[in-house]
């Protein structure tokens, strides 16, 4: 008997110029969802979303959110369609922070129109109500935080991944203080191709705003979904708890066990970076991290990539 597959989607951060080009341009199911994605998203923005994914200026950061929210949830999007024609669909569903908008999408608990609609306006009520914020990933022990209040305590934790890996959000100029720091003390770090402070109480002057707009969105699931946030299963999608899951801390390392411990799945991450795959296998540890796969990554080659994964999952029984 086969495992239950469960689809992993990622958040802000993943997101890269150029993703799934090489699909957009030789994969017809994958290029009619975007050209979909687009019909809704282009008219809130007064701008053309496929244009700005794979536009050539890829020594900018992709990071604007008017952009970037829309594009994380379009793309995860099509990668789950492309998927599906390939007869590769999903017995349970993990958001990780936007993610869970994905899996709201996929689990029926929301049309993608709705929620591309949404998610857009919610990246211009952030512009327009909240002040600059950024997003430092560190590999390292959460005890840093703790034992480095001198850098850390601006900060605050964001993401918990895995034993060696967090996130904390802060403002700006904070963050490239703690960056230069720890690049000193030789310890790997990143700042994430993020403008918003998401996960601490700098997006909080957005709270009402986001709230109100996502009154009556959301109906029943029509799948087993799980939250980073809550590091439990969703009972019911609303406003309050996908407010929460923008607001409160991401718990991938804890949630990540719990779905391990309830089905023993294989893990696809259906994001356009790999990331919750590397996540998955250091948090789990190597042998249960081949059960972990990913879609595509920022490297190119997406259709090699796709065409891996499906022969990977058909040898499996999917």
């Amino acid at each position: 008997m086969r495992r239950p597959i469960v689809f992993m989607y990622s958040g802000q951060g993943a997101q890269y110029f150029q993703m799934g080009k090489e699909l957009f341009e030789n994969n017809a199911v994958f290029h009619e969802n975007l050209e979909r994605c687009a019909r809704v998203v282009d008219p809130l923005i007064g701008a053309s979303l496929i244009a700005e994914i794979y536009r050539e200026k890829k020594s900018v950061p992709f990071n604007s959110t008017r952009f970037t929210h829309p594009a994380n949830v379009a793309l995860a999007y099509c990668l789950t369609q492309v998927l599906a024609s390939e007869g590769v669909r999903p017995d349970v569903l993990l958001g990780y922070s936007l993610g869970e908008y994905i899996a709201a999408i996929v689990a029926g608990a929301v049309s993608l129109e709705d929620a591309l609609a949404n998610v857009t306006r919610q990246a211009l009520v952030l512009e327009e109500q909240t002040v600059p914020g950024g997003m430092l990933a560190v590999l390292g022990p959460t005890s840093l935080i703790k034992s480095r209040p001198d850098l850390f305590g601006s900060t605050t934790l964001a993401c918990h991944n895995f034993d060696n890996h967090f996130v904390v959000t802060g403002y700006p100029q904070d963050l490239k203080r703690i960056e230069q720091a720890l690049s000193d003390d030789e310890v790997s770090n990143q700042i994430l191709p993020i403008t918003h402070g998401f996960h601490s109480a700098i997006i909080e002057p957005a709270q009402q705003s986001l709230i109100k707009l996502m009154q009556g969105l959301f109906s029943d699931t029509t799948l087993p979904t799980w939250s980073a946030m809550t590091a439990k299963r969703v009972d019911q999608f609303n406003p309050e708890h996908m407010w929460n899951v923008i607001r409160q801390p991401v718990r991938f390392f804890d949630v990540i066990k719990q779905v391990e411990a309830e089905y023993g799945p294989t893990y696809v991450d259906v994001g356009p970076a790999g990331t919750l795959t590397t996540f998955t296998k250091y948090a789990l540890g190597a042998e249960v991290g081949k059960r972990a796969h990913m879609t595509i990554n920022q490297f190119g080659r997406d259709i090699k990539s796709m065409d891996t994964l499906i022969k990977t999952l058909r040898a499996a029984g999917y």
